[in-house]
């Protein structure tokens, strides 16, 4: 009961922080604008088709795993936008990055209950997940969203 409350409470945490971002337009975009650079750091994403992904949430505090296809605008839209952006990509440094095709990894993606791409998991270093994103929310609103993901896991 106490880890479903504490699941709970940290989701609540977590949604509240990306709405309150979102909901503002900037999520301190300015901020993060400031720091953005064009020679951003690349995303190293390790694909899990192609290999073992496992020991990526545990090298990491935490690591974000991508669920996606290849077919999907939405997709496309959020590697295009989101993961492209300067500030975006220096926020992701101390993060693992794992990128699951659920046609390639349809198991993978039945095991976490992905239902709508793309989503986007936060995995903790015992490789438990610590908060989700249903879709593309922009540069602005996921930079929001990983601020709320890295208050609840201090």
């Amino acid at each position: 009961m106490f880890k479903q409350s504490s699941f709970l409470l940290k989701t609540i945490l977590v949604l509240a922080s990306f709405c309150l971002g979102f909901a503002s337009g900037t999520a301190g975009l300015g901020a993060y604008r400031s720091v953005a650079r064009a020679n951003a750091p690349v995303i190293s994403w390790c694909e899990m088709h192609k290999g073992s992904c496992g020991k990526v949430c545990r090298e990491h505090k935490l690591t974000i795993v991508l669920f996606h296809a290849n077919w999907c605008p939405a997709c496309k839209k959020m590697e295009a936008e989101t993961f492209s952006d300067a500030a975006v990509r220096e926020k992701l440094v101390p993060y693992g990055a794992i990128r699951v095709d659920v046609d390639l990894s349809p198991e993978h993606a039945g095991r976490a209950g992905i239902k709508n791409i793309p989503t986007v998991v936060v995995l903790n270093d015992k490789c438990t997940e610590v908060a989700r994103v249903v879709g593309n929310p922009g540069p602005a609103g996921f930079l929001g969203f990983l601020d709320g993901v890295e208050q609840v896991t201090k």
